[in-house]
């Protein structure tokens, strides 16, 4: 099952834009240590500044984005380590997560952990950052933080088995029949265009210089490129083209969504808009001396 992500964006005065350069080394895991919803956290937040901040908030019944992963949240107690870290808060006053936080925090860790390159390893609790980064330096707050205290050795777990237990979960356990493996995920991924495999990227790259193509093509009038005859037909073979590359990629884009719990109509529905906003960019017109004429072609990108 798929979750979707609330966003609730933060007071530009609790967190800092940008990361300084830093990429993403490890994701965090915390808990609020107070009542009070994902909803409830992510509005005070963004009610001013608070001295402390995170990207994510997960309930049992919500996930809220409070500051955007590229931007520096103050959620571990070292400015280096900031930098390079993305913090969720679990919304426990010091209860074990529930149930359904544990699938929301799994769903958003396994995400994340796709979207920014992390490895199980590199998943960690807040009680963690002092070890993982202690040698970049810096002024640390409260090192080996009671943090999310549930699952940290100085509270409610002193042999650390609450913990190996929740991170298998979050990071490679659980899963269920309509999960998939790293390797179908690339099976889906890849696909061929022109009779060569490549990843999906390539192929949005690909689009791109096509259209670029049809723009320059339509718009060519000085006869370099062939009569107007000749223009209309190779933009005719350029829009085949790209709605058959880009029916290949819906139907890539929809396998992979619905294999890891994503909505596979609402992401079809935001790469729709896209390809419509871009081709709704491209004018198409034709003219001679005789008889100026100017059309606007409409595209269905459905």
């Amino acid at each position: 099952m798929g979750y979707s992500i609330q966003s609730i964006p933060a007071s530009s005065r609790t967190y800092t834009r940008g990361r300084e350069g830093c990429s993403i080394g490890h994701i965090v895991v915390h808990y609020t240590g107070a009542a009070g919803g994902a909803v409830d956290n992510g509005r005070y937040f963004a009610g001013g500044a608070r001295g402390a901040s995170a990207h994510y908030f997960v309930d049992s019944g919500a996930i809220v984005q409070s500051v955007a992963d590229s931007d520096t949240a103050w959620a571990v107690g070292n400015w280096g380590a900031n930098l390079r870290t993305l913090s969720i808060e679990v919304c426990s006053a010091g209860e074990d997560f529930s149930q359904g936080e544990r699938e929301r925090l799994r769903w958003l860790v396994r995400s994340l952990m796709a979207r920014h390159g992390v490895d199980a390893a590199h998943v960690i609790r807040h009680y963690d950052c002092y070890d993982a980064y202690r040698n970049i330096g810096g002024r640390w707050v409260d090192p080996h933080k009671c943090c999310p205290a549930p699952y940290a050795p100085n509270g409610g777990d002193p042999s650390g088995a609450k913990w190996r237990e929740l991170h298998e979960y979050i990071t490679n356990g659980g899963e269920s029949e309509e999960d998939m493996n790293a390797s179908d995920v690339n099976d889906i991924w890849a696909f061929t265009n022109g009779g060569e495999s490549q990843t999906v990227y390539r192929n949005l790259i690909d689009n791109n210089v096509r259209l670029q193509a049809l723009e320059y093509a339509v718009g060519d009038r000085s006869g370099a490129n062939g009569d107007m005859y000749t223009n209309v037909i190779d933009t005719n073979v350029r829009i085949q083209e790209v709605q058959a590359t880009l029916a290949a990629l819906s139907a890539a884009v929809q396998a992979l969504a619905t294999s890891k719990g994503a909505d596979p109509d609402a992401i079809a529905q935001e790469v729709k808009d896209a390809v419509a906003q871009k081709l709704s960019e491209i004018k198409l017109s034709v003219s001679t001396e005789a008889a100026p004429v100017a059309e606007k072609a409409e595209s269905d990108a459905s």
